[in-house]
């Protein structure tokens, strides 16, 4: 038997599982379920604390990093089980069958859950499909899997033609609605009402990729919060720091999706970033926000980052 069962609470019955390791897909099942009803909520450790602290009934959390290189096919030989079979057997699976862990699962009429770009290339390539196969994995993952029966998409229109029949599309108005009005207040205990007249800043994991230090960093964001007068900071989910413990500002939780955060109804909203482009897709979300890129002459690296010497 192999323990890799981190942290557990089952206070109901449930009669789907759903395994992830994304905060957009684990909205996106909250949204097709209506919320966290029958359901076991499987992730792996980067999201003990927020599914820990959250108030759904049943989570299990798994550390990833247990997992052996050939782990995969002596369980499909039945050569080892483990702590989690109990719990999923007979379940219904929605969520990801490419991560660490979806070889334990019965994929049978199970649906997958959209986690980004990877939806949309196409099925993986044939080399590593094979390699998976020898490894015991899930051969063909991301849906293409004779086994599952559907794909949640927020875009059908530029899937692949190999999906057509399995996809279950969804309106990204209406999700984002839904978890901004009930999905943010199960999973997280702090969320702002309203964003109206804020200055928020959106970090970047510059410290962590050798950027600059970690001294330097808060230092230009503190350069940034004095000159801006930012109300709030939204960490970037891959930031560490605690920036708590340098500035009076509000911290948004670095989870939360920013498409979720900001309403359509909200005015006189001010996003700032050092480098992050990504920040105009939320003009999708309400198309009156304002947002100013900062990097400049803060930092030399910083200036090297801008000319592609450094990647995030």
């Amino acid at each position: 038997m192999k323990n890799i069962i981190t942290y557990k609470r089952i206070t109901s019955e449930y009669n789907n599982v759903c395994y992830i390791n994304s905060i957009f897909a684990l909205f996106l099942y909250l949204y097709i379920n209506k919320g966290g009803s029958s359901t076991l909520f499987i992730s792996h450790v980067d999201f003990q604390d927020t599914l820990k602290n959250s108030k759904l009934d049943n989570v299990i959390i798994l550390d990833s990093k247990l997992n052996g290189k050939w782990d995969s096919l002596l369980y499909k030989f039945g050569l080892l089980q483990y702590d989690i079979n109990s719990y999923i057997k007979g379940k219904r699976f929605f969520g990801h069958d490419h991560i660490t862990y979806a070889f334990l699962f019965n994929l049978e009429k199970g649906s997958i859950l959209e986690d980004g770009i990877g939806n949309y290339n196409g099925p993986i390539p044939l080399k590593n499909q094979i390699k998976r196969a020898l490894k015991g994995r899930v051969i063909s993952p991301l849906g293409y899997s004779n086994k599952i029966q559907y794909v949640y998409l927020s875009r059908p229109e530029d899937a692949d033609v190999k999906l057509e029949k399995k996809i279950k599309p969804f309106s990204m108005v209406s999700f984002l609605d839904y978890t901004r009005n009930h999905s943010l207040s199960i999973i997280f205990d702090k969320v702002s009402p309203s964003l109206k007249n804020k200055k928020i800043l959106f970090t970047q994991p510059i410290s962590e990729a050798g950027i600059v230090s970690e001294d330097e960093k808060i230092q230009i964001y503190k350069e940034i919060i004095d000159k801006y007068n930012i109300d709030m900071i939204k960490p970037h989910p891959r930031d560490i720091s605690n920036y708590s413990k340098s500035f009076k500002c509000s911290i948004v939780d670095k989870f939360i999706p920013a498409e979720a955060m900001i309403s359509p109804e909200d005015k006189d909203i001010t996003l700032y970033t050092l480098n992050s482009t990504s920040l105009y897709n939320l003009k999708k979300v309400n198309s009156n926000i304002t947002i100013k890129i900062l990097l400049s002459d803060l930092h030399q690296n910083l200036n090297d980052w801008k000319k592609g010497q450094y990647k995030l």
